[in-house]
C-alpha cells in the first residue's frame, strides 16, 4: 500500500509540473485531486488502516 501511495504521489506531482508548464487549469485540478488521494493513502498507511 504504501508503494502505491508513494507512486499515485509521484505521478500528481508529474502532472502537476505538466499542467503548470502547460498552463492547463484542468490538469491543475486533475492533479489536485490525485494529490489528495496520495495523502489519504499515505495517512492510511501510517495509521495501519490498509487492507
Amino acid at each position: 500500500m504504501r508503494l502505491i501511495a508513494f507512486r499515485i504521489t509521484l505521478l500528481a506531482i508529474a502532472l502537476m509540473a505538466l499542467a503548470v508548464a502547460l498552463s492547463s487549469p484542468p490538469l491543475e485540478w486533475i492533479a489536485g485531486a490525485l494529490m489528495v488521494i496520495s495523502i489519504a493513502a499515505i495517512l492510511a498507511a501510517l495509521t495501519g488502516m490498509e487492507p
